[in-house]
């Protein structure tokens, strides 16, 4: 099986309510790969009790990334307006990466709050060497509070929706009736 198909599976299985350790243990019986590869996939899934519990951070999330994305917009309309109809797309262009993270985290892809606060990050020092030495403008509070809302949103709901797993070793008994340790996954959530 695909690594795109076991995603399928995965995400259809937490989709029926199923927590991510039985989705899990499902898949590992459904499918041939290895539990290290079925793991490193579904840890990344929230499931369907940790989107409802942590739904308002998301949509707060979601707005802030929709709020980025508008005035990254404005930001290059005066280039249309200088420039002309043609650098039209420009106004596409410049929050692409926005769009692709409102995207990700719209859709409950797990790999993305982190990338979130990344960007943020990266996004903000780029910002503050622009800012440093000039004049105080009192808008750079309001890019600094959905800056920092942005952060501690992507890093909070990624504590919360992606999970960790460990690898435990349990024993059981062969089939010669021998006691013997095998490694098992079990999802920290």
């Amino acid at each position: 099986m695909t690594k795109k198909e076991l995603r399928k599976l995965a995400e259809q299985k937490i989709k029926e309510g199923k927590s991510r350790q039985k989705a899990f243990e499902e898949l590992k019986e459904e499918s041939k790969n290895k539990s290290e590869e079925i793991a490193k996939i579904i840890r990344f899934i929230p499931t369907l009790e940790n989107r409802q519990k942590y739904k308002v951070a998301q949509t707060i999330l979601i707005v802030a990334l929709g709020i980025t994305i508008l005035f990254k917009m404005l930001a290059g309309l005066p280039i249309v307006i200088e420039k002309g109809i043609n650098w039209l797309p420009i106004i596409l262009l410049m929050p692409i990466i926005n769009i692709a993270l409102t995207y990700g985290i719209a859709t409950y892809k797990g790999q993305y709050y982190r990338l979130v606060g990344i960007f943020t990050i990266l996004g903000l020092l780029r910002s503050l060497q622009d800012i440093i030495g000039e004049t105080f403008d009192p808008l750079i509070l309001i890019d600094l509070g959905i800056a920092g809302a942005l952060i501690v949103l992507g890093f909070y709901l990624n504590s919360k929706m992606v999970s960790e797993y460990q690898t435990v070793k349990e024993k059981y008994t062969n089939q010669q009736g021998q006691t013997r340790l095998r490694n098992k996954i079990k999802f920290v959530d």
